[in-house]
């Protein structure tokens, strides 16, 4: 890719009411972050975020010096407001897909980040990586690594394919809307009634032909540190055996799966990063900040002394139980 043009690349944000302060940390996180060579446009889709909310988005973007304009963005929700979904998931996950379309035609490359991200490098690679063929790059899924996966709802599966995780998006806008992608994945997530687990994800990844795969690190999802370790395939037993060297080197966090890091219960590595960063985006004032953090912390310590008596009990159980006895 040739040298940067003024203009030519945006970051985009998307989310609702509830993930509002997840878009101030992934967005203040990105920014603070951000070669000075590089002034991306900045946009936020969603149609259910209030005035309060956008003030203070706006506040975070003026408290990094990067500009003094957000670009909001009504979705046309009649386009996909037909669609059923499931788990926690509601329509609007569809809402990624129409970037290519809502954003100015003068970009030419979008990096898309979720609102349960937190970067921690400089992201400006991502906006000159070259991705060849691709119409997009991604971070290859680490509990869903490929089409045939069962947790996947891609419904072919008699040729399967890697499958890439779409919280983190690196989007060639021309070729996207030149392929008409969006139509076709919405298209796809309606063609038999039935809901795609994943949504969006599920669909980008049974019609996109070719996409670009990234390093891990621009798309570290911390669920792989939640879980047992994962049935074992060569990825996934790579993964686990590297999953510290990963989380080091991680660019971008991803906390997928609930609980979401400004919840107390969330406990895997990078939460506390996450609130240190929410304290100084400046979407709460000094005493609302305070506030805040005493509730949270409170909660926190209450779930910990919880979890621990519950462990102690179920460890009394045990060594009180006949079979625990020695002969």
């Amino acid at each position: 890719m040739s040298a940067p043009e003024a203009n030519e690349f945006a970051l985009v944000f998307a989310g609702d009411e509830r993930y509002a302060r997840g878009i101030a940390v992934a967005m203040h996180s990105t920014l603070s972050h951000l070669s000075a060579a590089f002034r991306p446009e900045i946009y936020v889709l969603g149609n259910d975020l209030s005035e309060s909310s956008r003030v203070r988005l706006l506040k975070v973007v003026k408290a990094v010096s990067r500009s003094d304009e957000l670009r909001w963005m009504q979705i046309p929700s009649e386009r996909f407001g037909h669609l059923a979904t499931i788990n926690h998931l509601t329509p609007a996950a569809y809402t990624r897909l129409l970037i290519p379309e809502i954003v100015s035609r003068h970009i030419r490359r979008a990096v898309y980040l979720d609102a349960d991200v937190m970067v921690r490098r400089d992201l400006s690679p991502l906006f000159t990586i070259e991705l060849g063929d691709a119409l997009v790059g991604g971070v290859r899924d680490f509990a869903i690594t490929s089409t045939d996966h069962d947790w996947s709802g891609v419904r072919d599966r008699a040729h399967p394919t890697p499958y890439f995780n779409t919280g983190v998006l690196v989007m060639d806008l021309a070729r996207w809307r030149s392929m008409g992608l969006a139509e076709r994945a919405l298209q796809y997530a309606a063609a038999d009634g039935e809901p795609l687990p994943w949504a969006d994800q599920d669909a980008l990844n049974a019609v996109v032909e070719s996409w670009h795969e990234l390093d891990y690190q621009w798309n570290v999802q911390l669920n792989l540190f939640l879980a047992e370790r994962p049935p074992p395939t060569n990825f996934t037993d790579r993964l686990y055996d590297q999953r510290w060297c990963i989380y080091r080197a991680g660019a971008i966090l991803h906390f997928t799966g609930p609980p979401k890091p400004w919840s107390p219960w969330r406990t895997t590595p990078g939460t506390m990063s996450w609130v240190r960063t929410l304290m100084r985006t400046g979407w709460y004032s000094r005493r609302e900040g305070l506030i805040w953090l005493i509730r949270w912390l409170g909660n926190r310590a209450r779930s910990w002394l919880g979890a621990t008596r519950r462990r102690w009990r179920a460890a009394l159980i045990h060594r009180s139980s006949p079979a625990s006895t020695p002969e």
